[in-house]
């Protein structure tokens, strides 16, 4: 075994060694059923583990959680505790509750992704009113409590403010940076233990432009056939999906629309009406492909395009697609249209 691999086996132990101790800083730490990441294995597991009424007491809980954050590496951390117990994501705005998106921005799979990876506040990361207690210097200012030694918190529930430390504001900084670091590693684990697709497990995508019958193809993946197949399974679809999104981002309507027009191939993007897609060994009866995207015709100018400009159908019409590939479709064809109807339109002078 050479010496560069020992050096490497032994920095991991140790590593993992420092972790798993319950005397060390093990971070972040999440009890079951439980909405926040702790810094230490062992309890009381409360947020805050006390709430304060001096700027003295708060500076020096939160001058602690600086200093612990600061001996943690997230994406390393990550790692670990996903391997150690169930998986969990980090909210990185302490105001916004918000799940981080899937790259895919399947909602469904985004459900599923929650159920394994819940979304955690991390320890110190909420509202400043947070760690304020309230009932105690409500009773000071009352006199009916003796007041501590220090520096009392000032605040106002109206107007949602309350005199916090600058070690409170570092900290939260340095807790979002870590919390995006954090998701970055920790999200694909988590869509991988949901049984999700991994996007960027997918095979190289490449873009094309080729009409065959009534389907202009935008993804260069053999056979070019509108359906690829009679019916895909959820997986399928959704990797069909994500590599059409990618040939689709890489692609500039305006441009193809000029040389297309340049080569003498003119026709407008648009979509069937009323008909259910699913091509087998015999075609369904041609349907009416007149609708156009981006555009606006008369329903007499409608019969006159089509024999100078024929309608097809964009790639991918047939998919049950989400908004964000939704757009990107919509708006190529669009693009698409507002370039080519000029030139259909002078054709029909002619």
């Amino acid at each position: 075994m050479s010496k560069k691999l020992i050096s490497t086996a032994l920095i991991t132990v140790s590593c993992y060694a420092n972790l798993a101790s319950a005397e060390q800083v093990f971070f972040p730490y999440s009890p079951a059923n439980n909405l926040y990441a702790y810094w230490k294995a062992q309890g009381p597991y409360t947020e805050p583990r006390k709430p304060f009424v001096t700027m003295e007491e708060m500076d020096t809980y939160f001058k602690e959680l600086n200093h612990l954050i600061k001996t943690r590496n997230p994406e390393q951390a990550a790692r670990f505790i996903f391997s150690r117990q169930p998986g969990f994501l980090l909210q990185a705005n302490p105001m916004q509750f918000r799940y981080p998106a899937l790259p895919n921005g399947n909602s469904n799979d985004q459900v599923r992704v929650s159920e394994v990876c819940p979304l955690k506040q991390l320890e110190g990361n909420s509202d400043p009113i947070t760690y304020v207690d309230m009932i105690k210097l409500t009773a000071i200012e009352g006199k009916q409590q003796a007041a501590p030694k220090g520096t009392l918190i000032r605040y106002n529930l109206e107007k949602h403010y309350v005199s916090a430390p600058d070690s409170l504001r570092s900290y939260q900084k340095q807790a979002a940076d870590f919390a995006q670091r954090w998701n970055k590693v920790m999200l694909p684990l988590c869509i991988k233990r949901a049984g999700i697709l991994d996007l960027a497990e997918n095979r190289p995508v490449q873009a094309t432009h080729q009409v065959i019958g009534d389907t202009l193809f935008i993804l260069n993946e053999q056979p070019l056939l509108n359906p690829k197949k009679d019916e895909l399974s959820p997986k399928e679809e959704q990797a069909y999906q994500a590599r059409l999104k990618q040939a689709l981002q890489r692609k500039n309507p305006e441009t193809e629309a000029q040389q297309a027009i340049a080569a003498k191939q003119t026709y407008l993007l648009g979509w069937m009406e009323n008909v259910y897609v699913c091509f087998t060994s015999k075609p369904p009866p041609r349907a009416d492909l007149t609708n156009y995207y981006g555009i606006s015709v008369s329903y007499d100018e409608k019969a006159l395009l089509q024999k100078v400009c024929p309608t097809k159908l964009l790639e991918g019409n047939w998919t049950r697609a989400q908004p964000s590939f939704i757009k990107l479709y919509t708006d190529y064809a669009s693009r698409w249209n507002k370039t080519m109807i000029t030139t259909c339109r002078n054709k029909l002078k002619k």
